[in-house]
């Protein structure tokens, strides 16, 4: 499930998932948007969405880097 798609079923703004990972709620935007969380940032987002949003949601842009 896309990140986007998560925090809309699940009714939390990007501000207050920003402030649940610990990252600024731009990055959280840029995630949304395509941007390749860091290791570190991805799996802080596996675990606050329990697994429901994982690296293969974040396909396309592993696809681009290469």
């Amino acid at each position: 499930m896309k990140l986007k798609e998560w925090l809309k079923n699940n009714d939390i703004s990007a501000k207050k998932f920003a402030d649940t990972i610990g990252v600024s709620a731009n990055s959280v935007h840029r995630f949304m948007n395509g941007d390749l969380p860091s290791k570190s940032n991805l799996a802080k987002i596996i675990h606050a969405t329990s697994g429901q949003v994982s690296l293969v949601d974040f396909e396309v842009c592993i696809q681009q880097a290469f």
